[in-house]
C-alpha cells in the first residue's frame, strides 16, 4: 500500500506559542507535559501540573488538523517573532514525523525543530471551573449585592506571579471555594477570548507533596 508523504503548514500567532511555552513542564515524570498541546479544536494548552495555560487560535482550528498533537520545541520562541509557522512532515493524516518551526518577525526568520510526544494529554477541561465567581473589585464597596464567597486569603508562590506577567495588560483573578482553582484571565484584548491561566488548588490532603512548588498556603 502506497502512502502519501506531504508537508502540512500551520501558521499561529507567536505570542500564543510563547505563552504556552512559559507553562509547559521540563523533564517531568509525566513526559507528555513536556510539550504544548495543539488541539484540533483550536485550543493551545500547556501545564506543569501547577499552573495550566489555555488559549485559542482560529488559524489552528481552520487548519484541518486531523488530531491533537503534543509538540516539544527545542528552543524558546523569541520575543521578536510575530508568527510561528509549523511545517509538519505528514504521512496521510499522521503528523508524527519531523516538524520544522519557523519563527518569523522583523529580525528575520529563526528555525527550530520540534518533536512529537507520543501520549495522551490530560483532559484539561476538567480543571476549568464551570462557573466563575464575581471578583471583589467589580462588586464595589458600595454595592448592595451580596458577596458570592466569604473574604478569602490567598498565598501564592512569587514565582507563579512572575510567570503570569505574560499578561502585560493586567489580569483578573477569580477566586471561588477552597476546593476550586484560581482562574486568571487577561484584561488585554490582544489575547483571544477564552485565554486563561489556572492555578491549581492546594489543600491539607496534598499540601505535603506540593509544598515548595505549588501554592504556598491554602484558600480559606
Amino acid at each position: 500500500m502506497n502512502t502519501h508523504v506531504k508537508v502540512k503548514t500551520i501558521s499561529i500567532d507567536a505570542a500564543l506559542i510563547r505563552g504556552a511555552q512559559n507553562f509547559q513542564a521540563n523533564n517531568n515524570v509525566r513526559y507528555y507535559l513536556d510539550g504544548i498541546l495543539l488541539a484540533a479544536n483550536g485550543d493551545i494548552v500547556a501545564t506543569d501540573g501547577s499552573i495550566l495555560f489555555k488559549t485559542y487560535s482560529e488559524e489552528l482550528k481552520q487548519s484541518g488538523l486531523a488530531k491533537d498533537l503534543i509538540l516539544n520545541i527545542d528552543g524558546k520562541i523569541p520575543v521578536s517573532a510575530n508568527t510561528v509557522v509549523f511545517d509538519f512532515t505528514a504521512t496521510d493524516d499522521d503528523y508524527q514525523g519531523a516538524t520544522v518551526v519557523r519563527c518569523m518577525g522583523n529580525r528575520g526568520t529563526k528555525l527550530f525543530e520540534a518533536s512529537t510526544i507520543d501520549g495522551r494529554y490530560p483532559d484539561y477541561t476538567r480543571v476549568i471551573p464551570a462557573t466563575r465567581h464575581e471578583t471583589l473589585p467589580k462588586l464595589g464597596r458600595n454595592s448592595n449585592k451580596p458577596l458570592p464567597i466569604e473574604p478569602s486569603t490567598v498565598a501564592l508562590n512569587p514565582a507563579f506571579l512572575a510567570r503570569l506577567t505574560i499578561f502585560k495588560g493586567g489580569m483578573t483573578m477569580h477566586i471561588g471555594e477552597s476546593h476550586e482553582a484560581v482562574t486568571c484571565t487577561p484584561l488585554d484584548a490582544h489575547w483571544p477570548a477564552g485565554t486563561l491561566a489556572i492555578i491549581m488548588p492546594m489543600n491539607d490532603k496534598n499540601s505535603a507533596s506540593l509544598k515548595g512548588r505549588d501554592m504556598q498556603g491554602t484558600i480559606t
